[in-house]
């Protein structure tokens, strides 16, 4: 439910700017670099934490909730991370990310103010919007980053969502199934984001917006995971994960289908449905899965 998660963070590991890089073989001057990286990265998801937090207060007005929000300075934090990103010199290994990075900070700095402005007008469909499209980036720079900028990016639970490391089971399968599951999370990172203040007719504007990107990715993600070819081992469990999608896509579609009607409890009803279609997937798998499915279970 976080108005803006750009890799929301409590931060406690990361406090000091500690990095375990996946490649042992780094150097020390690549060592450091990540290590700034991770800091800098930490220092504003702390205000995006705070802000997440004041999301889920209750308060008199639409008006106090929107200030308490403003308050926390988030235009102020992505000027002072995009000042503190320019200012590192990547190592020669982390050029392309850096630039991406550095991209990526400049349009957070962007929307930032955008947010701001929303906030101060008292739009928090807007709001909403803005934040969307934060999360967008967030999701360009995890899909396309190596995976050691990746992890340093992403502190302190960093490595979900970025490119399998070592240790994949189930060969190219494991591998193939792993990015799909990652992409997937990435595609619909925040698209279920309702704030408790959102009105009835506001919750159902915001569906209109994000069901079709839903529908698209879990259609998108079964198709993909039933043309794969897993090993016997994990035949089950990658057919378990065939039917989660098919299931949930017809599910999504008949939320969309409730939701145009404005039958709230029938949209209700299917949310429920759709939480008894995610607990006979986890049912389904097995242990020695993990690995493969981790990126469709980030927060765990």
């Amino acid at each position: 439910m976080a108005l803006v998660a750009a890799t929301a963070l409590v931060v406690s590991a990361c406090a000091s700017g500690s990095v375990e890089p996946a490649n042992a073989e780094l150097s020390q001057e690549a060592e450091t670099y990540l290590e700034a990286v991770a800091e800098i990265s930490s220092d504003f998801d702390a205000v995006v934490a705070s802000i997440d937090e004041r999301m889920q207060q209750v308060y008199a007005t639409r008006g106090a909730l929107l200030t308490a929000v403003a308050d926390a300075g988030i235009p102020g934090a992505a000027q002072t991370a995009l000042a503190a990103a320019e200012a590192l010199t990547p190592p020669d290994q982390f050029e392309t990310d850096h630039q991406a990075w550095i991209e990526h900070r400049i349009a957070i700095f962007g929307l930032a103010d955008e947010l701001d402005a929303a906030l101060e007008n008292q739009d928090l469909e807007e709001a909403l919007a803005v934040n969307d499209a934060m999360l967008r980036r967030v999701s360009t720079i995890k899909l396309s980053a190596t995976r050691d900028f990746c992890l340093a990016f992403s502190q302190p639970n960093p490595g979900d969502l970025c490119r399998a490391g070592e240790g994949i089971p189930g060969g190219q399968y494991g591998l193939d199934a792993h990015e799909a599951l990652r992409q997937f999370s990435l595609d619909v990172q925040g698209l279920f984001s309702f704030p408790p203040d959102l009105s009835p007719e506001e919750r159902a504007v915001r569906l209109n917006k994000v069901q079709p990107s839903i529908e698209k990715a879990l259609n998108d993600t079964g198709e993909k995971m039933a043309g794969f070819e897993p090993p016997s081992e994990f035949a089950d469990d990658n057919a378990a994960f065939v039917r989660y999608f098919d299931e949930q896509h017809q599910t999504a579609v008949a939320i969309t289908a409730a939701n145009a009607e404005r039958d709230t409890a029938e949209v209700l009803r299917l949310f429920e449905e759709s939480g008894v279609v995610v607990d006979r997937l986890v049912d389904s798998l097995s242990d020695d899965y993990e690995p493969i499915a981790a990126p469709f279970f980030p927060d765990n």
